[in-house]
């Protein structure tokens, strides 16, 4: 979906080119209502506008915003980092660039953790699913899951059959 919206094969592409049709062709007529209606409006009022100029050879790369309240934000990937160019029309730009450093920053702590996660996974009702547990821990190479009630593991008769 996003190798076709970045073709230009995105719904606002083709609702802008209607647009601008109307306005060259048809400049006396009232212009439609789906393009006066607020749900529009909303969907074309860009505030982070992005891109990225597929040419890691560019050290940076960047354009204005695209609308008065919004950020411009050209960037340009590299093997080992991420090199951006932020604009805008007010004195936002540092803190935006400030909040972009900090996620990325959490995003990789979280990547680079080597503890596993514990999942118990569940149904919609809430109930424990312990046969996907069983198979989910396997898989990972974690500790096996305790057998469910009623299903064997051990003597003295503890859960069997209880509930």
């Amino acid at each position: 979906m996003v190798k076709r919206c970045s073709k230009g094969h995105g719904v606002d592409r083709h609702l802008f080119a209607l647009k601008c049709m109307k306005e060259k062709f048809f400049p006396e007529d009232p212009m439609p209502a789906i393009f006066t209606d607020k749900a529009y409006q909303l969907l074309n009022h860009n505030t982070i506008s992005t891109s990225n100029c597929g040419n890691p050879s560019l050290r940076h790369f960047g354009f204005g915003p695209v609308v008065d309240d919004g950020f411009g934000v050209g960037y340009v990937i590299k093997e080992s980092a991420l090199h951006f160019a932020v604009s805008s029309k007010h004195r936002q730009t540092q803190r935006f660039l400030a909040t972009i450093e900090r996620y990325l920053g959490e995003v990789h702590d979280l990547l680079e953790q080597k503890t596993a996660v514990v999942v118990q996974p569940r149904t919609a009702q809430g109930l424990l699913c312990p046969d996907l547990q069983r198979q989910l821990s396997a898989r990972s190479g974690g500790p096996p899951s305790p057998p469910p009630p009623g299903k064997g593991g051990g003597g003295g008769g503890e859960g069997q059959g209880e509930k």
